[in-house]
């Protein structure tokens, strides 16, 4: 007689599920919350402890989930995972990551990224494994979200509140428990299909709840003025409208369409309180980034605005790194690492973006074209089951419920992905995760495999305690991962420690503090700089130039950061060994040509080691791409007027003040070499501008004068002409402001202090103008000594 064979488990039909588990309901909880609410604990970068807990809570995720006997004695509960297409493309992409090590220059960069991949998966499978044993789960997650996003609605509300009074002087600064606005708004946006959930899917008050939600959300998201997200919210509404006519079309409802209708009538509801409230409450002219209406944020995009030119510039460096190494990428984790050399060739300064802001390129740039393809699937094959179910009518077996969450969850997600770096985000990740895998419990793209094979092997491993095994490993490889993320943890923190002194320019803690206290992991910081160099730069602060060379000369972290080489050079420049200075300033410069102090330093000590033409040459070759640094032009300047090349030093700077018209060092340089000669025009102009100063038409005078500095920039005349003009037409700002010019192009003057003296009498500022009547009195002037004694002798 034959046996019957046991049924497969298809995800789309009614199947003995287990009961609901108080220990899967507060995990499902946790990994909703916590990666939200736990604080920074004193460290640089707020997502190191968040990561940590979330691998804190896999740990206790898999103790609960071994602990339990459904799971171990039901396999599909350990396998579907594995056997589900979207299962198999997130394994391939975590194999791949763990490949592109080959390729990576900064291992310990790459273990870090690739732990942080490995919770994330972690969390996917645990959270694939108690959806899968009771779909009533998605439906208590959706109520959770959505008050979730309630709270952070209403946080969102009250510092809107705050900011209107002034209490808060920014919108930049509203980010309720997250550590930035955009994280903010990103998981604002990424929560909307829950409550969108409940709007298709629910009924009574969680429907209601579900329009409130996304009334609030959609309000929020225009609130905290993020263009990616408006663009967001456009695409999320067409996604809408395309899901509710294709459910239209095959089903023949009109309910579908009514749902699209209200939920716009909703949107539009939320632009007209955004624009009221904006333009009638918001306070004006503060904030003028941030506090403008929708379409003035959109418009501001162009290729030309800052942030857009920046991320413009990343993407295209990456697809650069795309084409170098297309099989394995330059390693996950070292995009930043690798990307510098191409980012020093532009940047003047050593600020660098350290996310690509598209997590699609940069983790193909990390992984190569098959890490950035498996990765893209990953969307993809969330999309298309859903696609698929919305295509079929309402049946049993259509998974359209199950799935609508992740697809329109995923949806979103790309959103941020797309303009951001949600992979770096914890509260994001989070999401990702139970997105991921709603799609493997629920979506029939599944493997088919032979179940009495798969039986007939379980039966053989079962004698050598196969769970027991893979708890064992799965338990170390965690464990693993924990102490790797509370070293990152702790590196976090002695990194804010550091950055805070430095900003500050205080070193509060001894070279020895940072040099035994920074871990071996990482070994840049958050922020890309090696931490070597911010451990050199305390040794530097305590006059131990020779143990910051040795300690940089053995970093190796980068071949492309210039910092160590510039912090090499100004030890030795320190240490007067200037061939040194020489050598190390020479690889910086050819690391970094644009950076403005390494640029000074290098060619101020090759001039006066006699390689005169090289470090002239230096600082022209700067000035073809950077025009507009008064400093380097004047170097340059001197440099020729010192080698006898007077009349070349001249055509500089008159070159130098077309780019920067009115620069008073530039023009009292060029007047210290040769002062501008006062030609018939000149005088003639100067002449006209007297006789309508000295017929009181002051307005007609000051037009005149600026006229006359425009063209005449090195003739101190105009300034202290229009000083007086302006003084006498009640603008004393303006008055003290041309004095000053005038006193940096050289200026001695006692009468022109006396009249500072007096403007700012005038705008009620005894103490200054105290000061320079008692100059000008040392200096001979009757009336600043009249002035003094009159206003300031009982002072």
């Amino acid at each position: 007689m034959k046996t019957k064979k046991p049924k497969k488990h298809i995800p789309g039909k009614k199947q003995v599920k287990s009961s609901l588990k108080p220990s899967y309901y507060l995990l499902l909880m946790a990994y909703i919350i916590i990666p939200v609410v736990v604080p920074n604990f004193n460290t640089f970068d707020a997502a190191g402890p968040k990561f940590l807990a979330l691998a804190l809570l896999n740990l206790i995720g898999f103790i609960i989930l071994f602990a339990d006997s459904d799971y171990t004695k039901r396999p599909e509960f350990r396998s579907q995972f594995f056997r589900s297409f979207i299962g198999i493309a997130y394994t391939l992409f975590l194999c791949i990551s763990l490949l592109s090590f080959i390729n990576a220059i900064n291992l310990t960069e790459a273990l870090l990224n690739f732990i942080k991949t490995l919770t994330v998966f972690a969390t996917t499978y645990i959270l694939f494994v108690i959806f899968s044993s009771n779909r009533s789960y998605l439906h208590h997650l959706a109520i959770a979200l959505t008050m979730l996003l309630l709270v952070d609605c209403l946080s969102v509300f009250y510092n809107m509140l705050m900011y209107i009074s002034r209490e808060v002087t920014s919108i930049m600064d509203i980010k309720s428990v997250y550590s930035h606005k955009n994280i903010l708004t990103s998981v604002l946006f990424v929560k909307i299909p829950a409550a969108l959930y409940l709007i298709f899917f629910s009924g009574g008050w969680k429907k209601i709840m579900g329009y409130i939600a996304c009334l609030f959300a959609v309000l929020s998201i225009l609130l905290l003025s993020t263009r990616a997200f408006y663009l967001g919210l456009g695409l999320l509404v067409i996604a809408l409208f395309i899901y509710a006519l294709m459910r239209q079309l095959v089903l023949g409802k009109k309910g579908y369409l009514l749902t699209i209708v209200r939920w716009a009538g909703l949107f539009i509801a939320a632009v007209v309180i955004y624009t009221v409230a904006q333009q009638f409450l918001f306070p004006k002219n503060t904030d003028t980034i941030w506090n403008t209406g929708i379409v003035s944020r959109l418009s501001s995009i162009s290729a030309q605005e800052s942030s857009t030119n920046a991320r413009l510039g990343a993407w295209g460096r990456s697809i650069k790194l795309i084409g170098e190494h297309p099989l394995l990428g330059v390693g996950t984790g070292n995009w930043k690492i690798v990307v510098m050399k191409y980012e020093n060739q532009d940047i003047p300064d050593f600020t660098y973006m350290i996310k690509n802001h598209n997590d699609f390129l940069e983790i193909t740039a990390e992984t190569g074209l098959p890490g950035g393809l498996i990765y893209i699937s990953l969307f993809i094959l969330v999309l298309i089951p859903f696609i698929r179910a919305s295509l079929k009518p309402d049946t049993e077996d259509n998974p359209i419920r199950l799935l609508f969450i992740p697809a329109f969850g995923i949806l979103a997600y790309s959103v941020d992905a797309f303009f951001n770096f949600p992979a770096d985000r914890p509260e994001v990740q989070s999401l990702f995760a139970i997105y991921i895998a709603l799609v493997a419990a629920y979506s029939n793209m599944q493997l088919k495999t032979d179940q009495d094979s798969s039986l007939r092997s379980r039966s053989m491993f079962r004698k050598y305690h196969l769970n027991k095994l893979v708890a064992v490993l799965v338990s170390v490889l965690l464990l693993f991962s924990c102490w790797i993320l509370i070293i990152n943890v702790r590196s976090l923190h002695y990194q804010l420690l550091a950055y805070s002194d430095i900003s500050a320019k205080v070193y509060t803690k001894p070279a020895s503090f940072f040099i035994e206290g920074f871990p071996s992991i990482p070994t840049v910081s958050c922020f890309g700089e090696p931490i070597a160099v911010i451990q050199a730069k305390y040794l530097m602060h305590e006059n131990r130039y020779r143990e910051a060379i040795n300690l940089l000369k053995n970093d190796s972290v980068s071949p492309w950061d210039s910092r160590r080489e510039y912090q090499i050079a100004k030890s030795y420049y320190k240490l007067g060994k200037m061939d040194s200075v020489i050598w190390w300033g020479k690889k910086a410069y050819r690391l970094k040509p644009y950076h403005q102090d390494m640029i000074i330093s290098l060619s101020d000590c090759m001039f006066r080691e006699g390689q005169r033409k090289e470090a002239t040459q230096i600082l022209f070759d700067f000035l073809e791409e950077i025009k507009t640094d008064p400093v380097v032009w004047n170097l340059a300047a001197n440099q020729l007027q010192a080698d006898g090349h007077k009349e070349e030093a001249i055509v500089v700077l008159d070159s130098a003040l077309k780019y920067l018209p009115g620069n008073t060092s530039i023009i009292k340089l060029r007047n210290s070499i040769a002062p501008p000669p006062r030609t018939n025009a000149s005088e003639n102009a100067f002449n006209k501008i007297m006789g309508t100063v000295n017929a009181k038409q002051y307005p007609e005078a000051i037009g005149l004068l600026n006229d006359f500095i425009v063209k005449h920039p090195g003739d101190t005349r105009g300034y202290t002409q229009r000083a007086f003009c302006f003084y006498i037409a009640g603008k004393f700002a303006e008055s003290i402001n041309d004095i000053n010019q005038a006193f940096e192009l050289g200026v001695v003057d006692a009468n022109l202090l006396n009249l500072r003296g007096i403007s700012y009498h005038q705008l009620g500022n005894l103490d200054a103008a105290c000061r320079d009547f008692k100059e000008a009195m040392e200096k001979g002037s009757p009336n600043g000594k009249d002035n003094y004694q009159k206003f300031c002798g009982k002072k």
